[in-house]
């Protein structure tokens, strides 16, 4: 009699598990996108903001940087209101706080109220920022947990070249476009006042964000940490199958148990077991922001025309450097789990050293031709993809026990959205002051304090549990 190919329950959980995780990943990729996008549309508004509104270098930062006081009071109020009401809660009001930015920053009359939106948007940033990354970290398993929070970055640098590539379109329709035969509206933001439509056109990824939100489930180990402990299993039997499940219950009970712990910032440096990830996390948040990277981004065009390229040129070249910050943030993804978070930091903060110093080379020796600096720039991005990018968000989400993941993640962001917006108001006046060598020079020498750091201080995390983690600073204590 012939035997019958039947499907066996595991094998259907199995699957079933792998599309829901993925599935939740993706709606999560979502905050990461609209986080790409409002970082990076500046880049191509602000020099046409800055002509219109006749700004000077301090209030061209501050256009720019109001983006990263929204950011720090972002990460600040994010890491409360995940550990009081959730971790959906959080995002969902990370989706509303996007579309309020970008709608009202395409209206804006005035730089006043232009800052306020941006700074609107620095708080879904903000918000965006602590969370997502801490979402998956608590509901993935541990062997593709580094995995699937580099898909959080991911869609981070997809949402920065989108934001690039709109950018560059919009340019150039606005400059071909006849203005006789466009309807005034439209003739508004993409022809006579292009940068509004710079950010309308990253609104409208907002809708569908807000939307997918709702049909998140809830971290199973914020569940756990509120006592409920049903629908934590619920959860996470649909990620990992019903006989994991069990396990990390057991896990997650016992390591909620063992220590009921103030989670203040000063009990998170009082307490022996957690001073240590409390000041790797806040040091890597303040030397990744010190790279340069928020410099790339929100200024590339500004630094492409400072070497010489025109208009079009210098979009052009900020268009290939989202295509690479992409490409290599998902060569980071697949290998974060085979090689390691520290050979990955390690490798990649060398260089961003190597790429500093070149950039500064380029600017210091006048180079003739301008899309030399291209060459630099585009290694920095590649080798931050490696290091900062992927492994610095999963160590951050990673280092700290479930009980305070929420307070000592937001204050570990909080000191790398400060430096932000150190880096984002000063960069216009330091270019102006010591020139594209010496500021490049100035970030490569905090590279190079990173890097000994990384090297000293940086465990691996690679394939342990969050309780295997914490199990290692208690005992190291």
């Amino acid at each position: 009699m012939k035997a019958e190919t039947v499907a066996l329950p595991s094998q259907e959980k199995t699957v079933h598990s792998a599309a829901y995780l993925w599935m939740v990943s993706l709606v999560v990729g979502l905050s990461g996108l609209m986080f790409g996008l409002d970082s990076a549309v500046i880049s191509g508004a602000i020099d046409l903001i800055k002509s219109q509104f006749g700004l000077n270098p301090d209030q061209e930062g501050w256009v720019v940087s109001s983006a990263m006081v929204g950011c720090i009071a972002g990460v600040v109020c994010a890491g409360w209101i995940s550990d009081r009401f959730g971790r959906k809660p959080a995002l969902l009001i990370a989706g509303f706080l996007f579309l309020i930015s970008l709608s009202g920053s395409m209206l804006a009359n005035s730089t006043s109220l232009l800052a306020l939106m941006r700074l609107v948007g620095g708080l879904g940033i903000g918000f965006s920022s602590v969370v997502s990354p801490m979402f998956i970290s608590e509901t993935a398993p541990a062997k593709t947990r580094g995995r699937m929070v580099s898909l959080y970055q991911l869609a981070i640098t997809v949402g920065i070249l989108l934001a690039f590539f709109s950018n560059a379109l919009i340019i150039y329709w606005g400059g071909s476009a006849n203005p006789d035969a466009t309807p005034d509206f439209l003739n508004r933001i993409f022809v006579a006042e292009p940068w509004r439509g710079m950010f309308g056109a990253c609104a409208l990824p907002c809708v569908v964000y807000v939307v997918c939100a709702f049909f998140l489930p809830e971290s199973p180990r914020w569940l756990m940490k509120q006592g409920k402990e049903a629908d934590a299993k619920a959860v996470l039997e649909r990620f990992i199958g019903a006989t994991e499940a069990e396990g990390q219950l057991q896990e997650m009970k016992q390591a909620l148990q063992e220590v009921q712990e103030d989670v203040s910032l000063l009990a998170l440096v009082r307490s022996r077991s957690l001073r240590r990830p409390l000041f790797i996390g806040c040091f890597l948040s303040i030397v990744g922001a010190f790279s340069g990277i928020n410099a790339i981004m929100y200024y590339a065009p500004k630094i492409f025309q400072t070497a010489g390229l025109g208009a079009h040129g210098a979009h052009t070249a900020t268009v290939i450097i989202g295509v690479f910050n992409i490409i290599f943030t998902i060569m980071a993804l697949l290998w974060v789990d085979r090689l390691g978070r520290r050979p990955l930091m390690l490798g990649g903060v060398a260089g961003v050293l190597v790429a500093l110093t070149a950039a500064g080379a380029v600017f210091y020796f006048q180079v003739a031709n301008p899309w030399w600096v291209l060459i630099p720039l585009l290694t920095h991005v590649t080798f931050f993809a490696f290091s900062y990018g992927s492994c610095g968000w999963i160590i951050t989400s990673e280092i700290f026990p479930t009980r305070v993941r929420g307070r000592a993640a937001s204050t570990c962001i909080f000191f790398g959205w400060s430096s932000g917006f150190v880096l984002a108001q000063t960069f216009p006046r330091l270019l102006e002051s010591v020139g594209g060598a010496g500021t490049f020079w100035i970030y490569g020498a905090i590279t190079l304090v990173a890097l000994v750091f990384v090297y000293k201080a940086v465990p691996e995390t690679k394939g342990k549990t969050l309780e295997e983690i914490e199990y290692h600073w208690t005992r190291n204590a």
